[in-house]
């Protein structure tokens, strides 16, 4: 990879959210002969909500056939290590890795190599401290930790992370939550940045679900997934007068 390439990628890893960045390196790639370069302006073209279906439907095609002649490059590097992958407007932002490779001096490579902003991890019950304790966080946005067996102990050191700084989304659907571990969640002020938080599936009731609406620290909440929990509906009722039409309060 040139050094040209190369200050680009740091580019566009520094400022995840600029399309006009990743245009231009689309730019750059076709001029070259890349096709990564038409998929970049594919995918940052599906991205758009005002396009006709007729153009959505054209570009979701070519995004099909472009992924199944070059995927398997694009993603060569992560093989034996990513159990699963998303791109996102041309580039590989999502990772399903185990805990123990996510620690691995080999991924702390790769992660120089992609925009990663979303993280779901397997097999994280003993390493979570580890895990929480690692830099390779602090860039994410997306912490999926869903069906890992995690208890109240493990949220009170998930929310000790000093790296989750730019996280938007937190994912603990079915784990061991109990209201002690919500409280922990509700009173972190490392998760000021949420803007969704999923904790379907975990056994916390009324207690846990009232920290949540007393919480200083969740004013940036706009989805907040409470299926398959046990909370009253006068509990849901006073979240719903906390938050107010601004949050998505999902229970099912």
């Amino acid at each position: 990879m040139s050094s040209e390439a190369d200050d680009f990628l740091k580019a566009i890893r520094e400022r995840p959210d600029d399309i006009g960045l990743r245009l231009i390196y689309a730019d750059w790639l076709e001029e070259r002969g890349n096709p990564q370069g038409e998929f970049i302006r594919v995918q940052c073209g599906l991205a758009k909500e005002c396009e006709s279906q007729a153009q959505v439907t054209a570009w979701k095609a070519r995004q099909h056939t472009l992924l199944a002649q070059h995927e398997a490059n694009w993603t060569r590097h992560w093989h034996g290590m990513a159990l699963g992958h998303g791109f996102r407007c041309g580039f590989l932002e999502e990772i399903l890795i185990s805990a123990q490779d996510f620690l691995s001096a080999k991924v702390a490579d790769l992660l120089q190599r992609d925009p990663i902003r979303v993280i779901r991890l397997c097999e994280v019950r003993d390493l979570l401290a580890a895990v929480v304790a690692s830099p390779r966080l602090s860039c994410i946005s997306t912490l999926d930790l869903a069906s890992n067996d995690l208890g109240d102990l493990d949220a009170e050191i998930l929310v000790n992370s000093p790296h989750l700084g730019k996280l938007k989304e937190l994912d603990l659907t079915a784990n061991n939550l109990g209201d002690r571990g919500v409280r922990a969640l509700a009173g972190a002020r490392t998760l000021t940045g949420l803007t969704t938080l999923i904790l379907d599936a975990n056994p916390f009731g009324d207690p846990g679900a009232q920290a949540l609406a007393r919480s200083r620290y969740l004013d940036g909440l706009e989805n907040l997934d409470l299926g398959g929990t046990q909370i009253s509906d006068f509990v849901i009722k006073a979240l719903r007068a906390r938050f107010g039409d601004r949050v998505q309060i999902w229970q099912v």
